[in-house]
């Protein structure tokens, strides 16, 4: 998910992702009221014993390339 002020592309930016477990973690906004939901699919079954769901946010000042190149490395 990313974040920015509207018309700001080059302002301040907020990635949010999951840190691991890709393919099993859902990250949505809701529409209707803005809320911000996190954590394991529905379509998953069961999880192996120690699993762990954690977010990684990362912020940038230079945009949504920058946030971005910030989030990759």
């Amino acid at each position: 998910m990313l974040l920015y002020e509207p018309g700001q592309y080059s302002g301040n930016t907020l990635v949010i992702s999951p840190l691991d477990n890709f393919k099993s973690v859902v990250h949505t906004a809701r529409e209707s009221d803005g809320a911000w939901e996190t954590g394991v699919g529905s379509e998953i079954e069961s999880l192996p014993p120690g699993f762990v769901h954690r977010t990684l946010l990362t912020y940038g000042s230079n945009g949504i390339t920058g946030a971005m190149d910030a989030w990759g490395g």
